[in-house]
């Protein structure tokens, strides 16, 4: 799942890089695709710590419950 994850976002990332490079500078198209850059560029850097955490929650949530006794 990260891998594939990962894949897509640094197929858009590359996107709008490519974008960048053709837009009008100032333009409306260079506005978005910087923001696109941009999320997706923070994407990459948080996903990988964002599934740790997810996992370490499912790991905790998985555990059975303990008796009340």
């Amino acid at each position: 799942m990260h891998s594939q994850q990962n894949t897509m976002i640094a197929a858009m990332l590359q996107a709008a890089e490519k974008g960048l490079a053709q837009a009008e500078p100032g333009g409306h198209a260079e506005r978005r695709l910087r923001e696109m850059r941009d999320f997706h560029g923070l994407l990459m850097r948080e996903l990988p710590r964002l599934m740790d955490r997810w996992q370490s929650e499912r790991n905790t949530s998985a555990e059975p419950p303990r008796s009340a006794d």
